[in-house]
């Protein structure tokens, strides 16, 4: 995106806050247009602002600002406020034209673009507060005809971003209520019918050693064993890990599913290899639950 341009066109000023558009070419740009309303400012010599949106071969369009002084100080923030609403949303998420004479909005803080533009389309006044190292000033602009004239500047970009958020939104949606679904499969898979068996129990032969497995909580955490321990195999099997229940030497008491490497790493007692190796006769599943489900919920936890 070509933030680098001098603003050469200039921009009438009008005594109703009416947004404009134009469009233009160059050999260095390509096509562009623009739309843009001039507003009020508080300080001479900047009491005519710029606030606009400028499109470069139909990309994503640029949010500017100019004719508001020199934008090459430091620590550049910018403040939006609406009227009827005493919402403030910010950015300091800037850049600056290599003239330092405009800056551009990337995103805000606490504001999606998308609805940044609705309510540039919506509301009748926008107030605009630029701070930075080298001081404060307020502008107001007025947003009667925003509407028409950022569609035309920026085409089709918003509409079809709106699309694909909504879209995007729907498959979140989809995905958290699966998520959900297994979640609730792998509670349930604690608490079935069938009686609780224990299998086999054992004690770890190597100290100290760092096992990951799911807690209750469905939660993967790292458990440290010690050679006091004792380690309780039960009939459930959860795609690829065994439910086993763990008395820590400080008297606590706990429950988990792991995978059978892990237990292969605290002990080398035979008789686990042999659980695991005819597991699909001394293991009843009470939910069935796929590696595939597994690794979803890992994923999601990481993100």
């Amino acid at each position: 995106m070509n933030k680098s341009f001098i603003f050469l066109f200039l921009f009438p000023v009008f005594l109703i806050a009416q947004w404009k558009t134009t469009s233009d070419s160059n050999k260095f740009d390509g096509d562009y247009k623009s739309a843009f309303v001039v507003g009020e400012g508080d300080k001479l010599p900047y009491t005519k602002p710029s606030f606009g949106i400028k499109n470069f071969d139909s990309k994503e369009p640029m949010i500017f600002l100019i004719n508001v002084g020199y934008t090459g100080c430091l620590n550049n923030i910018l403040m939006f406020s609406f009227n009827d609403s005493d919402e403030v949303f910010r950015t300091s998420n800037v850049d600056v034209n290599l003239n330092n004479d405009a800056i551009f909005i990337n995103e805000f803080n606490n504001l999606s673009v998308l609805n940044f533009i609705e309510l540039l389309k919506t509301r009748s006044k926008l107030f605009i507060r630029y701070k930075s190292s080298c001081g404060s000033e307020d502008f107001e602009f007025g947003l009667s005809g925003s509407s028409k004239a950022i569609d035309f500047a920026a085409g089709t970009y918003f509409k079809d971003l709106a699309l694909e958020t909504q879209r995007l939104n729907k498959e979140k949606l989809i995905e958290e209520m699966r998520i959900n679904q297994i979640q609730e499969r792998m509670k349930a898979s604690f608490n079935c019918d069938v009686p609780l068996k224990y299998i086999y129990k054992f004690k770890p032969s190597i100290d100290l050693m760092t096992v990951n497995m799911f807690d209750k909580n469905l939660i993967q955490r790292k458990i440290k064993f010690n050679l006091g321990d004792e380690i309780t195999i039960y009939n459930r099997w959860l795609d690829k890990r065994l439910l086993i229940s763990v008395n820590f030497n400080n008297s606590i008491n706990k429950i988990f599913y792991v995978n059978p490497v892990g237990l292969w790493l605290l002990t080398e007692d035979p008789h686990i290899k042999w659980i695991i190796d005819n597991k699909t006769n001394l293991f009843w599943r009470c939910e069935q639950i796929s590696f595939e489900e597994i690794h979803l919920i890992e994923t999601n936890r990481i993100k």
